[in-house]
């Protein structure tokens, strides 16, 4: 059997994660809403994995044999050593275009990547050659919507990312990942700002993340993130400790926890984390935001639209400067108007996710908000509806406010037309 590794000696101070079990009835979806999704904060759960097909079918042991404790061991006080079932996953998806990121291959702020097909990533893995080799963002469930390899918990419904993919017929933001043991994914936030999801199915990790309220100390000038916390040599650099003067202090305040087979770690919206397979490992992870984590989700969209402008007028400015400096023809003396198009194309490149897009977004799940409250759900759920329903109307105002100039016509429509909607709704219900 193998042994569980020790944390880096620099994190082992750090081991402070709540951890909580469905079967004890402690965390129903209410109390995961209130208790974390609200306060945005962090937790551990085990107990939703059991009745998975991926948790019967990727696995080398059936699951009764491998019944954990908090601490990662067996009940009989073994330490695990799952593997993975490679000859079904090879069976039943082998031909897939999967992307496998190379751990020890650093490409700016991540890590080069290749692609090949799943036969031959495991052929890689099985022959001793996938040394540092992650396989990362394979949208399993949207490529074999009939294998249904999981059910996504009723904690983690209210998911408009992936209910505006679907709608559209757009990429999801539901993956699968897998890789032996050692690789790794260096320090980010997830995308547009979202929640996160994980579940290991097969395998234990370990996560480093940071309150949201430090994650400006983790970003340099240029916006650039730290690359990897738990590289002594590269932190202690005298450029490292310029880049990023205040890293110690957000360091102090990290959470790190392992999480085991069957376990599934909710990573708050804004949070930076790291994350490292401590054994092979294959896990489902979805990205997902709801009105509960929207303010932060906006808040990111405005920094984005911002930073975009920003970088386009500096590189007219300079462009301007020059051709008046060098004598050019053109020597106009207004600095050239920034195009719109050129800022969103550019926003949608640095985050995935243009103004147009976004809005189409928010109308659809004001639309669903309100067949929500319709619907007379569960009490719980129809108040999120409503708490949503108000940060929406929030959002649209200021978006009729200031952004006409930033969408279409068509776009301002939607806008206007869900605000009313979402207040006619309202104004019936009172």
């Amino acid at each position: 059997m193998t042994a569980l590794p020790s944390l880096p000696p620099s994190l082992s101070r750090f081991r402070d994660f709540a951890r909580v079990d469905v079967e004890d009835q402690s965390l129903s979806s209410e109390a995961f809403c209130g208790k974390y999704m609200a306060r945005n904060e962090p937790v551990i759960i085990k107990g939703l994995l059991e009745e998975w097909r991926a948790w019967k079918e990727w696995r080398s042991a059936p699951p009764q044999q491998e019944q954990l404790d908090r601490s990662g061991s067996s009940a009989h006080g073994r330490e695990l050593d799952a593997s993975i079932a490679f000859d079904h996953l090879r069976k039943n998806f082998g031909m897939s275009k999967v992307c496998v990121a190379q751990c020890n291959n650093k490409d700016f702020s991540d890590q080069k990547r290749v692609e090949m097909t799943l036969e031959e990533y495991i052929r890689c893995w099985q022959d001793g050659m996938a040394e540092g080799l992650y396989l990362k963002d394979w949208h399993l469930p949207k490529e074999y919507k009939s294998y249904k390899a999981y059910e996504v918990a009723d904690h983690f419904a209210d998911d408009w990312m992936n209910l505006y993919a679907d709608e559209t017929s757009t990429d999801d933001f539901r993956f699968c990942y897998m890789g032996p043991k050692g690789t790794w994914t260096p320090l980010h936030r997830d995308v547009y700002c979202s929640y996160s999801w994980s579940s290991n199915v097969v395998g234990f990790k370990y996560w480093i993340l940071f309150p949201e309220k430090y994650s400006r100390m983790l970003i340099d000038e240029n916006g650039n993130c730290v690359y990897d916390v738990t590289d002594s040599k590269y932190t202690a650099a005298k450029s490292f400790a310029e880049r990023f003067p205040r890293f110690q202090t957000a360091l102090s305040h990290c959470r790190v926890a392992f999480q085991s087979p069957g376990e599934t770690i909710f990573v708050p919206s804004g949070w930076y984390h790291q994350v490292y397979n401590v054994t092979d490992a294959i896990s489902i992870n979805h990205n997902w935001f709801n009105g509960w984590s929207l303010p932060r989700v906006w808040n990111h969209i405005k920094d984005e639209l911002k930073l975009a402008r920003q970088t386009l007028e500096g590189f007219t400015f300079d462009s301007f400067s020059s051709l008046v400096v060098t004598g050019s023809e053109s020597k106009s003396s207004s600095v050239p108007k920034i195009d719109n198009e050129a800022v969103q194309n550019l926003m949608t490149a640095n985050t995935g996710i243009g103004c147009e897009k976004f809005v189409s977004l928010l109308c659809l799940a004001a639309k669903h908000k309100i067949r929500c409250i319709e619907s007379q759900s569960e009490v719980w759920k129809v108040q999120s509806a409503k708490k949503a329903h108000v940060v929406l109307v929030s959002i649209f105002e200021e978006m009729i406010e200031g952004w006409s100039a930033v969408i279409s016509k068509e776009s301002m429509e939607k806008v206007v037309d869900s605000l009313v909607k979402i207040r006619n709704h309202a104004l019936r219900k009172k």
